[in-house]
């Protein structure tokens, strides 16, 4: 059994504060937790600030976490694909992998199982391959 564990990639856009992936790590699993923290745009009334880095040093308090911070972008797949190719990067993945995303969409989770790209560059995209007949 020299097959790689798979890994989770964890998307907090709307929990910030790593809520999410603490809960995923409260169970221990054995394989490593790549936890995205997206950055925000907050403003007061003089000045514009990011918020998003006091929240991935937090995730460091919780065993078995890794906090990484994201771009922020219009689309979740590509934030997604941006974790894979980082964790690609840092040994975690490998290409042909698969990779269980969860991620919490205002008070709802979503699970994704999603394969890793021959590359090891992102999110292996299905083919179309126009239509089939069934036999």
């Amino acid at each position: 059994l020299d097959e790689p564990l798979p890994c989770y990639i964890l998307s907090p856009i709307a929990a910030p504060a790593g809520r999410t992936a603490q809960l995923v790590a409260k169970y221990r699993p054995p394989m490593p937790i790549l936890t995205l923290v997206v950055p925000r745009l907050v403003s007061d009334t003089l000045k514009w600030k990011l918020e998003g880095r006091h929240n991935a040093r937090q995730c460091l308090l919780t065993r078995g976490l890794l906090p990484m911070l994201a771009t922020p972008q219009p689309q979740g797949d590509a934030v997604l694909g941006e974790a894979i190719s980082a964790a690609n990067r840092m040994g975690i993945v490998k290409p042909n992998n698969h990779v269980v995303a969860v991620q919490r969409i205002h008070e709802d989770f979503c699970v994704k199982i999603v394969s890793v790209d021959a590359m090891g560059a992102g999110i292996k995209r299905a083919i179309n391959l126009g239509e089939y007949k069934m036999l």
